[in-house]
């Protein structure tokens, strides 16, 4: 199986360049075609109906980088249990569709069909119904370790994608296949996925009584459908309404489930979609169970993921074609804080009309008005001449 990290394709590929095989189906959910790539042997390609918006692409990079973030451990639950995206496929400069692994070949089963044998993917819809169904189809009967391993497979990867804030929400029995032979589940058209939430989906017999269609959904939604999915794997039972009974039947007469039956009979029945356990805790529940049934060898779970934490988003992601390792740098060392600037209050500003002040011209000031200089001296002589008269009466 060829690596995600180390796979023949740019982060993205031109339409043109794409040799297109045998076609797998049409016109189902948002792919108008998915067919084999006979120019990439066990890859395929998945043609939108529409043309995607750019926030729509922004999304499907972040999901085609996001195995670069993870550790091996993350990478090799993402790698054999989901179909990720590789590459987003573009024609005139717009986005028409995207290159997905092809289901690893483990999870193609002989079955018995009215028109004879025929091997073909399983969907998961099929553990969920009883041995004599299976058996039916030549399938072999399960037993509780069959199940309880092929619903933590299912797990496994809901918790992995919720650790790092993925709504996927697209949880049903079409979107899912099962291998009797590996006891384990592929998850496909992941591509659709989110990081935080995003418009409902309709999945007819997966509603989430919380949550209304033509509302946004987020991780709460995926916990309650994941959990539905497991309890009707687990019991058999289909109808939503008839699990939580099934699951308190299966709990009497398997008391290494008790765990699974309470945790997952929490999410069915939680008054509000906060009210949920993380996913987390059904597949430690599962382990548990596993291991109770005498299961050895599982896999732990991964460590809780550095920075961004579970069930947050991630907000910083990196395209395939950039993984250079930062050079560590020797810090600086920085200098003293400059004092703090006192600013003048600015000017008032001008009416409207007037010039700013460096256009205005400047008048020149001019004296104040008084006497001229021979005014003054014939004032003077005057003085004299009354001061002689006014003696002259007097003497």
């Amino acid at each position: 199986m060829t690596s995600l990290l180390d796979g023949p394709f740019q982060q993205v590929e031109r339409r043109a360049g794409l040799v297109l095989g045998t076609t797998l189906s049409t016109h189902r959910g948002q792919a108008r075609l998915v067919c084999l790539l006979d120019s990439h042997p066990g890859w395929v390609y998945k043609e939108y109906h529409d043309v995607r918006q750019q926030a729509a692409d922004t999304q499907l990079d972040r999901l085609i980088a996001f195995p670069a973030r993870l550790t091996a451990a993350e990478q090799t639950i993402l790698q054999t249990g989901t179909s990720w995206p590789a590459s987003r496929v573009v024609a005139d400069r717009r986005t028409v569709g995207v290159i997905m692994p092809l289901a690893p070949d483990s999870f193609t089963t002989a079955v018995r069909l009215p028109s004879g044998p025929q091997s073909m993917l399983l969907p998961i819809d099929l553990l969920a119904q009883s041995d004599v169904a299976l058996q039916r189809r030549a399938i072999p009967a399960q037993s509780t370790v069959d199940r309880v391993l092929a619903c933590l497979s299912l797990v496994t990867t809901a918790e992995l994608l919720e650790r790092h804030g993925i709504v996927y929400l697209d949880w049903s029995y079409a979107n899912a296949f099962w291998s009797p032979r590996s006891r384990a589940v592929y998850v496909i058209d992941v591509d659709g996925s989110s990081f935080g939430p995003r418009k409902l989906i309709e999945c007819p017999g997966w509603e989430d009584p919380l949550v209304p269609m033509g509302s946004t959904g987020g991780n709460a939604v995926d916990r309650y459908r994941v959990a539905l999915m497991v309890g009707r794997c687990l019991t058999t039972v289909r109808p939503a309404a008839d699990v939580p009974a099934a699951l308190t039947r299966l709990a009497s007469t398997e008391p290494r489930l008790r765990d699974v039956c309470r945790r997952v009979a929490s999410a069915l029945g939680a008054t509000v979609p906060g009210g949920r356990p993380p996913i987390a805790e059904l597949a430690e529940a599962l382990r548990t169970a596993a291991a109770a049934l005498g299961v050895v060898g599982l896999a732990p779970a991964p460590p809780p993921p550095t920075g961004n934490g579970a069930g947050h988003n991630v907000t910083e992601w990196k395209s395939l074609a950039d993984r250079r390792v930062p050079r560590q740098r020797t810090p600086e060392p920085q200098p003293a804080p400059e004092p703090v600037p006192v600013f003048e209050p600015e000017p008032e500003p001008l009416p409207v009309g007037q010039p700013e002040p460096w256009t205005r011209s400047v008048p020149v000031p001019t004296a104040e008005p008084g006497l001229s200089s021979g005014a003054v001296a014939a004032l003077v002589v005057l003085g004299i001449v009354l001061a002689f008269i006014l003696l002259a009466v007097i003497f």
